[in-house]
């Protein structure tokens, strides 16, 4: 059985040590060092995170929530994210959880996890928010403080704080509970007290030699205990800690000269994405600052940790760790050994590799991981037959295979536990099967791990359709995307006659990938091959360069679709700036409708340039033998937005965009919603010449669809259908923050028309009298709050673009429409937020106004899974056109 004799050291971390105790001495010694920085953003010194941390608490006690109650925490990555997770963790029980979860996945949270209470950043596009109220959950919702230091927020939804004195959770309370897989397969619950959080931050300060002097630059999610752990172990140094608000490996250059970090969080996937965005940097890299580089989560292969140490100039000390033990084993900092393919030696924690009989193995032998010390978690809550399988004799079963060297350092060599771990990412194959099994046309179905080269290991699954069943591998990936969070849909789906079994029947996850003669691959691949098409010549070679930077990836293929592969509005817009950095030649973000490939950009950046000047028309689908229905952007000029909306329709609806003027950077924006519609109705006749007309426009481009209607009836023409998508009347509109800035400067803006009368743009005139900074400051920072865009990195004429329509809402009096207007509502955010079913549009519409209150908040409503049930309706009334039930204006 298992030898005890030897025992490794615990840490001399003070047993009864927690977080808010922590907190308050740094503060008394620290008052005024940084303690947490951001681009772009005032640091937060030790002194006002304990104040803050502490006033967060009081709001929390106001509320009515105690130190025992349990509060989910769903922010996007950011400052914010880590002093409210620190507020709650040395207050109460923090829930972390993964942002970009689907509503069934919040929902076995909830109730699963016991939370009591969410702090959610206002407007997030997340279900969590209706999930919570459904629940019954406090619903708190954060609100960043752009201008003041990083991390500071406001909480609306709580009364004024309490000036009681704050109870706060002693070390032995528990502080963080997680969970280790999913929804449907009934996750295992982690419940680690302070001392365990502490004690884990105590062994990585002690393993990376931390000192005061250390500032580390955080590129992994907030939410993961990694990221945690990270921040304490800094805090316990009086050290800094630099968050990021997103992964960038291009913007991560710029990070180490702004910051000069001794080290940075990544896992293997974002060091290889580093790499290749160094391979293709133009600039010359930054001077060295990096101390060292950890690297945990998944397997590093010795190659890239050659390449980064190269590259650094600094050590890269792999570590070994799990949720329910915290760091187990690190690689020494020099000049101690760091065998290459090895995650070190203990710290901290006894460990042992044993056989199935519990014996310890000798060196060379595999066996199965086990371990127990002071990070390790007391058990799995409310589950007697998890821990009866997952401890033996008080040790924790790790579930992974290894074996030590001759000098005792480990070697994890496989797993015997079927979770899946992507770049990091847990994942449970039970889970999986669940959402697949959702399928009407799947009978069979079992998720398993494909080896990947980059993030370890992606998700494969294999299925059996019912008798006589048709469907496409793409239809059963949408299926599991509806339910499942993006990193957990299967990269490719095989379909079997039958799954494979082993001896007793009992289907084997483990190697199947292997089994099967499966391996991982990229989707879009014409010629069938494994893997990403490479470059075939030296434009589509620097386009696939720019694609990397642009979506953080370390590979793509020449026939993988920008949409198709998960691009979204911001990465486009990243990479158009950088094509046309690179060629001096701007393309539309909307050409990515017909150039959506990198062999197809290629194509059209070998062609001269015959776009017509200031075209708005796009065509989105133009195939189809019914009338076509003509979109108009939002606020930021673009209709990428739509792309899902047109797919969703069919391919016998002709879909058409009408982007802003300016975004080719050469014309200059309209600053009216009357002119824009005078112009766009003109290019809409070009391909439609008579009516009756289908017209819709999301947010700001619904008023702009308004008007055009407006103009179409002035001049006796038909609209058969005027639809707005959670476009804000004006009613509610005028008395939005950005509006009432916006009408604020138009005093500034009009004296400087008189001091400059040759300047035409409003941000030209700004800037004549010196106000320009002031006032896209103003109105960008509102923006964020009610588009909630952070981490925008655009041109500046894309953001003047974004301003000029501001104003343009401010300059606009909406007069009643002769017709009927249909209205799509956000469930999650308007109606609540307003208490109006038309959100301000009530009287606005001589015949009425039909209101759809369709899933989404105001910026996903268009997005999946969300805009399926919107253009369900959508097609139900484009298809009673010209009926008595239409819209038909009078004559």
């Amino acid at each position: 059985m298992i030898d005890l004799s030897s025992r490794v050291p615990v840490p001399d971390v003070p047993p009864d040590l927690s977080l808010q105790q922590l907190l308050a001495a740094r503060a008394a010694e620290r008052a005024d060092v940084a303690a947490i920085l951001a681009p772009g953003r005032l640091s937060l010194s030790y002194g006002r995170l304990r104040a803050h941390v502490e006033e967060t608490i009081r709001t929390f006690r106001s509320c009515g929530i105690d130190k025992e109650d349990r509060v989910a925490v769903v922010l996007p990555q950011g400052p914010e994210a880590i002093t409210a997770i620190l507020a709650v963790t040395a207050g109460a029980i923090c829930l972390p959880l993964n942002p970009s979860y689907r509503a069934a996945e919040f929902h076995g949270f909830f109730s699963r996890l016991r939370a009591r209470a969410l702090v959610i950043q206002a407007g997030l596009d997340s279900p969590a928010r209706a999930e919570g109220e459904a629940q019954g959950l406090r619903v708190l919702e954060l609100i960043p403080r752009p201008e003041a230091a990083s991390g500071l927020f406001d909480l609306a939804g709580a009364g004024p704080a309490a000036a009681t004195r704050c109870e706060y959770p002693a070390a032995g309370d528990i502080a963080f509970v997680l969970h280790t897989s999913g929804t449907t397969s009934q996750p295992k619950i982690v419940p680690l007290t302070q001392r365990h959080l502490l004690a884990s931050a105590h062994q990585a300060l002690r393993v990376k030699e931390l000192t005061e002097r250390d500032r580390c630059l955080n590129l992994v999610p907030h939410f993961h205990v990694y990221a945690l752990i990270s921040v304490l172990s800094l805090l316990l140094a009086g050290a800094s800690f630099v968050s990021a608000t997103h992964f960038s490996a291009t913007e991560f250059f710029d990070w180490l000269e702004e910051f000069r970090p001794t080290s940075y969080t990544g896992v293997p996937a974002m060091h290889q994405a580093i790499l290749a965005a160094a391979a293709s940097r133009a600039k010359p890299l930054p001077p060295p600052c990096l101390r060292y580089i950890p690297s945990s989560g998944a397997p590093l292969s010795p190659q890239t940790r050659e390449q980064l140490e190269r590259l650094f100039a600094a050590p890269v000390i792999e570590s070994y760790g799990m949720t329910e033990a915290g760091l187990i084993t690190s690689n020494p900092m020099p000049p101690g050994a760091r065998p290459p393919g090895s995650v070190g030696r203990p710290v901290g924690a006894e460990i042992a590799v044993i056989d199935e009989a519990g014996d310890r193995l000798p060196p060379g032998v595999d066996g199965e991981v086990i371990v127990r010390g002071p990070s390790v978690m007391g058990g799995y809550e409310n589950d007697p037959s998890a821990n009866e399988q997952a401890f033996v004799d008080g040790w924790l079963r790790t579930g992974d295979l290894g074996r030590w060297d001759a000098d005792g350092y480990l070697y994890i060599t496989g797993r015997i536990k079927e979770m899946i771990n992507r770049g990091g990412e847990k994942i449970s194959p039970r889970e999986i099967d669940e959402a697949l099994l959702q399928h009407p046309a799947v009978a069979q179905a079992v998720a398993f791990a494909v080896p990947d080269p980059h993030l370890g290991e992606t998700v494969g699954a294999a299925v059996v359709l019912r008798p006589g069943a048709l469907v496409t591998e793409q239809e059963i990936r949408q299926s599991a995307a509806d339910r499942l969070a993006d990193f957990k849909v299967p990269r490719q789906v095989i379909f079997l006659e039958e799954l494979p079994k082993g001896p007793t029947g009992k289907l084997q996850r483990i190697g199947l990938a292997e089994k099967l003669g499966i391996t991982a691959r990229a989707p879009g691949r014409p010629d069938g091959r494994e893997g990403p098409a490479p470059p075939r010549t030296a434009l589509e070679a620097e386009l696939y360069e720019l694609w990397k930077q642009a979506l953080g990836v370390p590979e793509v293929g020449i026939h993988d679709d920008f949409l198709e592969i998960g691009g979204n509005s911001m990465q486009a817009a990243n990479l158009m700036a950088l094509v046309e950095k690179r060629y001096e030649r701007r393309l539309l973000l909307a050409s990515l409708f017909q150039s959506s490939t990198i062999a197809q950009m290629a194509e059209v950046l070998s062609r001269p340039d015959v776009r017509a000047p200031g075209s708005s028309l796009v065509a989105i689908q133009p195939s189809g033998s019914q009338p076509p229905l003509f979109c108009i952007h939002p606020i930021g000029g673009n209709v990428l937005g739509y792309r899902h909306v047109a797919r969703h329709l069919g391919s016998d609806q002709p879909v058409y965009g009408l982007q802003a003027r300016g975004l080719d950077g050469k014309q200059l924006p309209l600053d009216r919603i009357e002119t824009m519609a005078a112009c766009y109705l003109q290019e809409i006749r070009s391909v439609q010449s008579v009516g009756p007309y289908s017209l819709c426009g999301q947010s700001f481009g619904g008023y702009v669809a308004y008007e055009i209607a407006q103009q179409l009836a002035a001049t006796g023409e038909e609209v058969a259908l005027l639809a707005l998508f959670d476009s804000y009347g004006p009613q509610i509109l005028w008395n939005q923050t950005p509006v009432r800035v916006a009408r604020r400067t138009l005093a500034h803006l009009q004296a400087a028309r008189r001091m400059h009368s040759g300047a035409r743009l409003p941000y030209l005139l700004a800037r004549a009298r010196g106000v320009r900074k002031k006032l896209s400051r103003r109105i960008w920072q509102t923006r964020y709050k009610l588009y909630h865009q952070r981490g925008q990195h655009l041109p500046d004429d894309l953001r003047e673009i974004g301003m000029t329509h501001f104003l343009a809402i401010s300059r606009y009096l909406p007069r009643p429409y002769p017709g009927r207007l249909t209205l799509f509502s956000a469930a999650e955010q308007s109606i609540a937020a307003f208490n109006d079913r038309t959100i301000g549009w009530n009287g606005m519409a001589a015949d009425g106004v039909e209101v759809h209150v369709t899933p989404g908040n105001h910026n996903s409503i268009l997005e999946e899974p969300q805009v399926r049930e919107v253009a369900e309706i959508l097609g139900s009334l484009l298809g009673r056109r010209g009926s008595a039930a239409g819209c038909s204006l009078p004559r």
